[in-house]
Order: C-alpha cells, then sequence, then structure tokens
C-alpha cells in the first residue's frame, strides 16, 4: 500500500481530484493532503480546476507510489508530481497529513487492474516522454500531419504520445501486388510491419496499448487517444490470422471497456460505424462475442437498465468526511472524463 500525498495548503478554488476511475471535488477553503492505501500497481492521478476556463484535465501515471507528492505551481497554475528521496521525511509527511487524506476506494481495485492488466510501466515510458498527459495532447504523428497542413514549425517543447503508427493505406500496409488482399485482410500489416518491426514481436503490447489509449481517452476525453484505440480495434479486427489466445484475451478487454464507459459518453466516444463493421463484418466478428453482448447492452435501448450495462464504478462528488473509513461514504456509479471526444477515420 502506497499513499499520493498533496501539499495542505489551503485550497484558493475548486478542485476535482481523481484516482484511476473515482474522482472527487475539494471546494475551495478546504485542505485536503491526498489519497492513502493505494494498492500496489499502475495508477493515474488526473486533476481540473474551477481556475482554469480551458477545460483541461490533466494527471500523471505512475507505478509505485513510495515518495510520491503533488505541489502547486503558481508560475504553470499545475500540480505537479515529486518524489522525496528522503523516507523518513516523507514519512513525517504522511502521518502530519494522515488525518486529511481520503482513502483508495477498493470497489475499483479489482475492475481497474483488469483495465490494465496488459500496461507495463516500461511501456508507458516509451509512449510518453514523462508520465504526464493532458486532454489536449496529440499523437506524434497526429501533430506532424497538422503542422505540415498549416505549414507551421513543429515544437519539439510539446508533449506527445508516441503510439503506434497505424496507417492503413500506407505503402506499409499496402504491398504492390497484393491491394485486394491487404484491403481485405490486414493479417500482414499487423503480423509483419506493426508486430515484428514496431512491437518487436511482442504483441501482447498492442493490448497494452489498447488499454492505455482507452484509459487516456476515457479519463482525459484525450482525441489522440480515442483515435488509436479505434484504429487498434480495427487493425485486429480484421486481421484473419491471430491466435484463438489472444482474441479471447482481445474480446475480454474490449467487454469490458465497453461496460466501464460511462453510458452519458458512449455516444461521443465511440464510433459505431466502425464498432458495427467490426461486430458484423470483420474476421472476428464471430469470435467477439462478450464484446457484442457488452455492445448490445450499452446501446439497445431495451438493456438500458440491465444489470449488465456496466461494471461497478465509483460517482463524482464532493468531499466526504476524510476521517471516517471512506468505503461507508461511496455509492456505485459511473466514472467521470473531462468532455467529449468525436472519432474521425484517418
Amino acid at each position: 500500500m502506497g499513499a499520493i500525498i498533496f501539499s495542505s495548503d489551503v485550497l484558493k478554488f475548486d478542485v476535482t481530484v481523481g484516482i484511476d476511475q473515482f474522482s472527487f471535488q475539494v471546494k475551495a477553503g478546504n485542505r485536503f493532503c491526498g489519497v492513502k492505501n493505494v494498492p500496489d500497481g499502475l495508477h493515474v492521478i488526473h486533476i481540473s480546476s474551477s481556475f482554469n476556463d480551458d477545460g483541461i484535465r490533466y494527471g500523471y501515471w505512475f507505478e509505485a507510489s513510495s515518495g510520491l507528492y503533488m505541489r502547486y505551481d503558481e508560475e504553470s497554475e499545475m500540480y505537479q508530481m515529486f518524489r522525496e528521496p528522503d523516507d523518513i521525511k516523507y514519512e513525517r509527511m504522511l502521518q502530519m497529513g494522515n488525518h486529511l487524506m481520503v482513502n483508495y476506494p477498493r470497489l475499483d481495485d479489482t475492475n481497474w487492474s483488469e483495465l490494465t492488466r496488459f500496461i507495463s510501466y516500461e511501456q508507458i515510458e516509451t509512449i510518453l516522454d514523462s508520465n504526464y498527459v493532458d486532454s489536449s495532447m496529440t499523437a506524434k504523428e497526429e501533430s506532424r500531419v497538422l503542422n505540415k497542413r498549416l505549414g507551421t514549425v513543429n515544437d519539439s517543447t510539446c508533449k506527445h504520445f508516441k503510439y503506434t503508427d497505424i496507417h492503413f493505406k500506407s505503402p506499409s500496409a499496402i504491398r504492390p501486388n497484393h491491394q485486394m488482399e491487404d484491403y481485405m485482410d490486414k493479417s500482414y500489416y499487423l503480423n509483419h510491419v506493426i508486430v515484428n518491426q514496431q512491437l518487436n514481436g511482442h504483441i501482447n503490447r498492442l493490448l497494452g496499448e489498447l488499454q492505455f489509449a482507452f484509459c487516456n481517452a476515457m479519463l482525459f476525453a484525450n482525441y489522440g487517444s480515442s483515435l488509436q484505440w479505434h484504429s487498434i480495434i480495427e487493425l485486429i479486427s480484421f486481421s484473419s490470422k491471430i491466435s484463438h489466445t489472444f482474441i479471447e484475451q482481445f474480446d475480454k478487454i474490449l467487454a469490458l471497456q465497453l461496460q466501464t464507459l460511462p453510458p452519458e459518453y458512449a455516444e461521443t466516444l465511440i464510433n459505431k460505424e466502425l464498432w458495427e463493421r467490426c461486430l458484423t463484418k470483420s474476421h472476428q466478428n464471430d469470435k467477439l462475442k462478450l464484446t457484442k453482448k457488452a455492445y448490445e447492452s450499452k446501446f439497445d435501448p431495451d438493456q438500458e437498465n440491465s444489470e449488465c450495462e456496466s461494471l461497478t464504478t465509483l460517482e463524482t462528488g464532493t468531499l466526504p468526511n476524510i476521517d471516517s473509513d471512506y468505503d461507508d461514504d461511496i455509492e456505485e456509479n459511473k466514472p467521470s472524463v473531462a468532455s467529449s471526444v468525436y472519432y474521425i477515420r484517418p
């Protein structure tokens, strides 16, 4: 178990703080010292405030929480993450702020572990220049294309996602003399180009990237991550030469993601045309049984109130009594995101 400490200064404005799928609001004038009893493993802290009108939600991915603390930076008007190397000093910080910290919501633990099962922190470090994410970040290739169209110079200081490049109409995806074959079946592109050349032969890293892109799209309403999530889904679904074990894992991941996605955001985050093609016309459509069931439950009006509609998640609300056992103060609901994301197929 670990903790994320926040500087104990009295807040001058409302702040929405989240960890993984859970978020809550800390009102101006209150003191808040962080989240405690954080399970071992991969997590993300995400923050937005009423002080900024741009709607940006930002945060930090982390694995080992020992020594981590958040401090507000007046110049950037953002919380920044630091690590205290002195264990004794950090323990003293924990003791001083313990009564002003909330417990990590245990109801989210199992669900979050499955949502991030294939993501390694090493892979996150490969995709991100740092552990920082916000809702305005673009994929590196997306930014390059945009700069080319606008005739602007790429800003090397801007943070980007270095997701795997997936371009279905590129020369590497459509081979000469194999145009129809490669257009109908993306197996060559998946196995020989994406997996062998870009992922060093480790196909499970594609599942990790699928999960990472989904989490960034859901928690930060990040447009580039939504594009990557859909691209990976299309790439795998329209490839015939994939192992049965891999497709089973893929099916479980997609079903869980659909079940977890808040219904109020599903309409804007999901490209229904692509999903319906994947679930009815792709090479893997008959093997995605769990995903089909979850999709029908999500979008069939008759199934709107079904118990299968979503897994247990936690609601966004005001900060509870932080001296209490937090599990007694929560209700089941859906995770929150910053804004809507619309999908445009490249």
